[in-house]
């Protein structure tokens, strides 16, 4: 179960990382397709009058990331079927897991 909640986590942090990169990816000139680079030296190719733009995008995608992560714990704590056959520890580590990300 614990390894189950870290890959859980691991997958929400991989979907905010590579979706938002690719947001701003869009947004940055002087980039090849080619060019990998760090998220913040990105961010320095954004042109200025695309920031406010480049910046609604990105947290409309952390929008639609969070909100799925808000319909699991959701969906978590309503399912109380499951809850019957975990031991205290391991609702503990969940409820944990879920509310500190």
């Amino acid at each position: 179960l614990q390894s189950a909640m870290d890959q859980l986590h691991l997958h929400f942090t991989s979907a905010i990382h590579s979706r938002t990169y690719e947001t701003v990816y869009r947004y940055a000139s002087n980039t090849s397709v080619d060019q990998k680079i760090q998220y913040e030296d990105l961010c320095r190719f954004v042109p200025p009058e695309l920031y406010i733009e480049c910046l609604s995008n990105v947290l409309t995608t952390l929008w639609g990331i969070m909100t799925s992560y808000q319909k699991m714990l959701s969906y978590h704590y309503s399912n109380n079927s499951c809850d019957e056959k975990l031991s205290q520890f391991d609702k503990n580590y969940v409820q944990q897991k879920l509310q500190l990300g």
